[in-house]
C-alpha cells in the first residue's frame, strides 16, 4: 500500500491503481480548495482520509455501508472525512483522467465545506453540490428543458434529471454574483435565500 501525506490536510492510501500524474494533480487541487476554505492544517482526527481502492475492496466497503444498489458510484464519503474511491483502471473507459480527479476533489470539497460552515450537508444539499461541482470544475452543459422549480431544486435535489449539470451552472452563477462574499454565503446561506432564489429564477 502506498501512503502519501499532503501536508497536514489529508492522507491518501492507495491499494488500487492511480496514475502518478493523477496523484500529483490531486495533491495540488486539494491544497487549493483547502486554502479557499481557510485551512492550512487539520488535527489528526479531522484530516481527510482518501483511500484509492481495488475493485474488490471498494465493493466490500459498499456492502458494509449497505450501498450495494448504487452501481454507478465511483467515490463516496462516510463518517465525515473518510473518502473511498474506486481505482482508475476500472473506470477509465468512462472517466478521463481529469474527470476522475474532479470526482475525488468534489468529495474533498464537501468535507472542507462542512468543516468551514459547520452546517450539515443534508440541510443544504443543493448548495453543497453547487459549490463542489463549481470548485471541482465539473463543467456540464445544462439542458434548460431539465430545469425544475426552486422548490424542487432545494427540496428534492437528487430526484431531478441532470441535477449535477444544474448544480454546476447555479454554482457558477452564485460565485459570480457574490464574488468575495461567497464564503459568507456558504457560512450563512439562510441570510441570502431570497437573493439565491432570484439568481436561480433569473436562469443565470
Amino acid at each position: 500500500m502506498i501512503v502519501r501525506r499532503i501536508g497536514d490536510l489529508c492522507i491518501i492510501s492507495i491499494t488500487g491503481t492511480m496514475p502518478d500524474e493523477n496523484l500529483k494533480n490531486l495533491v495540488e487541487n486539494i491544497a487549493f480548495v483547502a486554502t479557499f476554505f481557510g485551512f492550512k492544517n487539520l488535527p489528526d482526527e479531522l484530516k481527510l482520509k482518501i483511500r484509492i481502492c481495488s475493485e474488490t475492496e471498494f465493493e466490500i466497503k459498499k456492502e458494509e455501508l449497505h450501498m450495494n444498489k448504487l452501481d454507478q458510484v465511483m467515490a463516496f464519503t462516510c463518517d465525515i472525512n473518510n473518502i473511498f474511491v474506486l481505482e482508475y483502471n476500472v473506470v477509465n473507459d468512462w472517466y478521463s483522467s481529469n474527470a476522475y480527479d474532479a470526482v475525488i476533489l468534489h468529495e474533498c470539497i464537501h468535507v472542507f465545506q462542512a468543516y468551514f460552515s459547520m452546517i450539515s450537508p443534508r440541510k443544504y444539499i443543493w448548495l453543497y453540490e453547487s459549490v463542489a461541482c463549481y470548485l471541482a470544475k465539473q463543467n456540464k452543459s445544462f439542458n434548460e428543458k431539465n430545469r425544475v422549480s426552486w422548490e424542487d431544486f432545494t427540496n428534492n435535489f437528487y430526484s431531478n434529471c441532470d441535477c449535477y449539470g444544474l448544480a454546476y451552472n447555479f454554482g457558477e452563477a452564485i460565485f459570480k454574483r457574490f464574488g468575495n462574499e461567497i464564503l459568507r454565503l456558504i457560512k450563512r446561506p439562510e441570510e441570502c435565500m431570497i437573493e439565491l432564489m432570484e439568481i436561480y429564477n433569473s436562469k443565470f
